[in-house]
């Protein structure tokens, strides 16, 4: 029986079953497909379609959608059989329609929209996983994507959803800035911003001048101590900060253990 990823399939006969070969499974992974890039004041509707398993539909459907008036990108998972549409329609009637014309059923997920969050204290791995624990417990919350470089999180969501995850992530001690589509174009487009460079310099000849000063004896303990606490206070501030959110959220993390390392150590005189 002939697959329908092959050149005979119609349509109008859409195989429920999943035709892919297993070795092109790689072909039928979750990548993106986009018309155009979408605008700003685009809305994402997400659909579940059980017959969309492989790349012949995923160009049936790309080719009917993209000369529907209104519909800016597509966003397709075979994997899922998922398929994200940003538009700027009235309802989604129109979609559903034009899929219905192709043989397929689409059927709307409760996802009503995507947000992008910014997030200035994420920054790597940590606070990626503090996020990603805290948002698991709130309902109609998905599809999590982060971003560190950018600093940036993206998600799917339900309307009522999205205070919740706002709150959840301020429960953190993180500052959540919601981006519309026009920043994110244009923050996309625009030069990283670079951190200054002089607190780190400071505190490593700050922290190279306590360890000089001590093996040499060239001035009292309590000197010493000084100038190592300006080490810490020109570049270890912010370590602390996520230490002590980890801590605040049970979490044993990398930051927190540098936290409590370095405190004991001057504490102890060391």
């Amino acid at each position: 029986m002939a697959g329908c990823c092959s050149d005979e399939h119609k349509p109008e006969a859409v195989s429920n079953d999943v035709c892919c070969d297993p070795n092109e499974a790689i072909k039928c992974s979750s990548a993106t497909a986009s018309t155009v890039n979408a605008v700003a004041g685009s809305r994402l509707s997400s659909f579940r379609i059980a017959q969309m398993d492989c790349p012949t539909e995923q160009s049936l459907i790309q080719d009917k959608l993209s000369k529907l008036a209104g519909v800016d990108k597509l966003d397709f998972n075979l994997i899922k059989r998922i398929l994200g549409v940003w538009h700027n329609l009235p309802s989604t009637a129109p979609i559903e329609e034009a899929i219905l014309s192709l043989g397929m059923q689409a059927e709307p997920l409760s996802a009503e929209g995507q947000a992008r969050i910014k997030i200035e204290q994420m920054d790597c791995p940590t606070e990626e996983k503090l996020i990603r624990d805290k948002l698991s417990s709130v309902p109609g919350i998905s599809a999590l994507e982060f971003n560190l470089l950018q600093r940036v999180l993206t998600f799917s969501h339900t309307a009522e959803a999205l205070p919740a995850a706002l709150a959840a992530i301020r429960d953190l001690g993180f500052t959540p800035v919601v981006e519309d589509s026009a920043t994110a174009n244009e923050e996309a487009q625009g030069t990283p911003r670079k951190k200054a460079w002089w607190p780190l310099a400071l505190s490593g000849v700050a922290a190279v001048s306590a360890e000089v000063i001590h093996f040499a004896e060239l001035a009292p303990d309590w000197a010493v101590a000084g100038v190592a606490l300006l080490a810490i206070l020109l570049c270890g501030l912010t370590t602390y900060k996520k230490g002590w959110i980890a801590l605040k959220n049970r979490n044993l993390n990398i930051n927190a253990l540098m936290s409590i390392a370095v405190t004991g150590a001057v504490l102890i005189g060391q």
